[in-house]
């Protein structure tokens, strides 16, 4: 079911249709509960908007947990260390 719910995201995303933020943080924790989709969940990451990175900690931080489970920690570590650099949310500053 998950795959088919990313195939839907990747067609609208084609279509110039993004989607709602909070669509895209449930699909990716979806994506995030099978070891076989978390790559796709990964993938994710890079569509959602610089500006709204930062306050992204939930889809950003089931992808990291998901990657150490599946044994690739570099490709956690990696992304941590973005999540760090990008800064925090700031909005409500």
């Amino acid at each position: 079911m998950e795959k088919e719910a990313h195939g839907v995201y990747v067609v609208a995303m084609e279509k110039k249709k993004r989607p709602l933020m909070s669509t895209i943080s449930f699909l990716v924790g979806k994506l995030c509960g099978q070891d076989e989709t978390v790559k796709l969940a990964l993938e994710m990451l890079e569509d959602i908007p610089e500006e709204k990175r930062g306050c992204a900690i939930k889809p950003f931080m089931a992808v990291v947990r998901a990657l150490c489970r599946i044994k690739e920690v570099d490709k956690a570590t990696k992304l941590l260390v973005k999540m760090i650099k990008d800064g925090p949310c700031s909005r409500g500053r």
